[in-house]
């Protein structure tokens, strides 16, 4: 029963940090007060700051179903949008690994900083689909394995 209870709060915690991303990201458009300003709303840096400054606020969040969301969300903007700049999502992620105290969203932040940090979304590009989350994750963490793995080999 305990497991249930804390599944179904992560689960509503991980809904609502969707629900927040889509408000925040409209939010803006609705209270504009003309229609230059709802027309700016279509350009890419202002919809970008309002997503990342959500993404921030939801990595910092004291809900576990939240982060987790949260940095799959970050990974999938950050591979949609490789021109924006992602500085405070990075950041909050390297705050997020220090702070954590799940294992498995510290791993996945871990991933997700390494995806940044290093530009490797290519395995996103290809699918035709939007990938799972554990594809995602399985991919990231198998790239980064291959990265580290090659890099040690040259090493000797």
């Amino acid at each position: 029963m305990k497991n249930t209870h804390k599944y179904t709060k992560n689960l509503f915690a991980g809904l609502l940090v969707m629900m927040t991303l889509a408000a925040g990201t409209t939010a803006s458009a609705y209270n504009a007060e003309s229609d230059s300003a709802a027309a700016n709303w279509d350009t890419l840096p202002e919809r970008s700051i309002v997503i990342e400054t959500n993404l921030v606020n939801s990595i910092n969040s004291p809900y576990e179903g939240v982060r987790e969301t949260a940095i799959f969300n970050a990974i999938m903007f950050r591979s949609q949008n490789p021109e924006v700049d992602t500085t405070r999502i990075i950041q909050s992620l390297n705050a997020l690994l220090s702070a954590e105290d799940q294992p498995r969203i510290r791993h996945k932040a871990h991933i997700a900083l390494f995806l940044f940090e290093n530009d490797n979304f290519a395995f996103l590009e290809t699918a035709e689909a939007r990938p799972s989350e554990s594809d995602v994750y399985r991919n990231g963490a198998e790239l980064m394995n291959t990265t580290f793995l090659s890099v040690n080999e040259a090493n000797q």
